[in-house]
């Protein structure tokens, strides 16, 4: 990944209780990686948990382990990615 600014746009739709979530990414902007996208969610995803802690009433391991759980969950649910793609023309 060159050195550059990226925005990665996490849109999320929920219907019926089930949860559409689309990652975009805007077109002026170089193209990422499945890989490198996943690296920079990831970095959000410590820096929130990190950063919202504070005044807030969990601890930050507590909520990255429900974080580790609901991956496991995912990935172990046949119905929860049954649906999904990435786009070449857009990663």
């Amino acid at each position: 990944m060159s050195n550059s600014d990226y925005r990665i746009i996490v849109d999320v739709k929920i219907d019926n209780g089930r949860s559409n979530v689309s990652i975009l990414y805007p077109k002026d902007q170089p193209l990422l990686s499945v890989k490198d996208s996943s690296h920079i969610l990831a970095s959000a995803i410590s820096l929130l948990v990190k950063s919202s802690q504070k005044g807030e009433k969990f601890k930050d391991y507590e909520i990255i382990k429900e974080i580790i759980d609901h991956l496991n969950y995912e990935f172990v649910d046949v119905d929860s990615f049954s649906d999904s793609f990435v786009n070449s023309k857009i990663v």
